[in-house]
């Protein structure tokens, strides 16, 4: 076996079938999480949330371009914090398109000063790669506390 093919292989094991296995694991998790608690919702994506407060409702951020000011924790499903937010001095101020899928899909179902767990599995978080630099590993499923402080939606014309 050369090089490329062996590399080749273990990219194939680690992006279909660990992943597959994850994702099984993932979606029994947030359907038995679903089942234990009447408020907790389930998209057709697999984004599985808990609204805590809505907020301003008329306020809520739609568009990829809508740019959102959010504060949040984010942990594994062990608990451990991850993406420190110790790190940043301020909110995250960011366009819904450059977060991820997870969050973005989170943040437009509540408005402005609204609050929302959101347990996001990995194809919607950082997927097959990860981010080491945020202490996030491979097929990592997380649960962010999301609290949007701003939204400002973008000129529509």
């Amino acid at each position: 076996i050369t090089l490329e093919e062996g590399k080749f292989y273990l990219l194939s094991y680690m992006n279909y079938e660990v992943y597959e296995r994850v994702r099984k694991y993932e979606d029994q998790y947030l359907t038995d999480l679903a089942a234990g608690d009447k408020d907790i919702v389930r998209t057709r994506t697999g984004l599985t949330y808990k609204v805590g407060e809505l907020g301003n409702m008329s306020n809520t951020a739609t568009h990829p371009r809508d740019t959102v000011a959010i504060m949040y924790t984010a942990k594994n499903m062990a608990g451990v914090e991850v993406d420190p937010v110790a790190e940043r001095p301020d909110t995250l101020r960011t366009t819904l398109m450059k977060l991820t899928d997870g969050i973005s899909e989170g943040v437009k179902l509540v408005g402005q000063g609204g609050k929302i767990t959101l347990w996001i599995p990995s194809h919607l978080a950082y997927g097959a790669a990860g981010d080491e630099t945020k202490g996030i590993k491979p097929n990592e499923m997380l649960c962010y506390e999301v609290e949007i402080i701003e939204v400002k939606r973008r000129n529509r014309r």
